[in-house]
């Protein structure tokens, strides 16, 4: 996932997922954050935690993901003020 800096990233994991152990997501997460703060995009980097299993917790972290969405997107013409 480094090789993915400094691009928006949002990682979603379970408390209680059995096949990435929560203990060990957050210390990848920490190496990863490494990576981010030396491409000086620290604030780029998210890490969602639900409180179940192995799946997709969309209402926390699509709340994020949009808003990196947001932030990223370029700005259309009709946008721009004249």
């Amino acid at each position: 996932m480094g090789l993915f800096a400094p691009k928006p990233l949002v990682l979603v994991a379970g408390k209680e997922d059995p096949i990435f152990p929560i203990n060990a997501t957050r210390r990848a997460f920490r190496d990863l954050q490494r990576i981010y703060n030396a491409c000086g995009a620290n604030n780029l980097c998210h890490l969602v935690v639900g409180d179940g299993g192995h799946r997709f917790y969309a209402e926390d972290a699509w709340p994020g993901m949009l808003k990196e969405i947001e932030r990223t997107r370029p700005i259309r013409a009709e946008e721009e003020e004249p």
